[in-house]
């Protein structure tokens, strides 16, 4: 990994403006930011935060197991407040919320944790994601401008807490473009 460090927006935006240029024609670029350099890439469903809590009566279940059960039920109620409210999920019906929400799906993601989420469950995460729930799906950006204004209005609602020694970070990952041919899919 190398840090890059700019002391100014000026710099950062020039830089940034001129990745894909520098680039080697098989490789595309990611972006995240973050209103603070200290932190680490965990999605938010890992992070330390008390207004999740989510603890089992059971004193059996394990680490996963609660992980798991916490996944679970927000993507479940986030699909209620769907229902609610009248917007549509991803693959929605019958058969996909049996295939992948009902609690003898949920037990066998239990005994086999490898299993969760299904595939057919990530655009429905992707969607609660967007919506602000916390899920294990970290959000990145094509454009890294996207990146930046993220990380400068998380930046800005931090600002009574800002002191001059904090930076931004803004994270580029390098993709290979053989990655979205669908022959070369991992």
């Amino acid at each position: 990994m190398k840090n890059l460090h700019f002391d100014d927006g000026e710099s950062l935006w020039d830089h940034l403006s001129n990745v894909q240029k520098r680039s080697y024609p098989s490789r595309e670029y990611i972006y995240r930011g973050h209103a603070d350099a200290n932190w680490n890439l965990i999605p938010t469903i890992y992070r330390a935060n008390p207004q999740l809590g989510f603890h089992q009566s059971q004193e059996t279940t394990t680490m996963v197991e609660q992980q798991l059960a916490l996944e679970f039920y927000l993507l479940k109620q986030f699909i209620s407040g769907c229902d609610e409210v009248g917007i549509t999920v991803p693959n929605d019906s019958i058969e996909f919320r049996d295939r992948n929400l009902s609690e003898r799906k949920f037990e066998e993601y239990c005994s086999q944790p490898s299993l969760w989420p299904s595939n057919e469950l990530i655009e429905s995460m992707v969607m609660a994601r967007l919506h602000g729930l916390p899920t294990r799906l970290l959000d990145w950006s094509r454009n890294p401008f996207v990146a930046v204004y993220f990380a400068v209005s998380e930046a800005l609602r931090m600002q009574e807490i800002w002191s001059s020694d904090k930076r931004i970070s803004i994270f580029i990952l390098t993709i290979d473009k053989y990655l979205h041919d669908s022959n070369h899919l991992f």
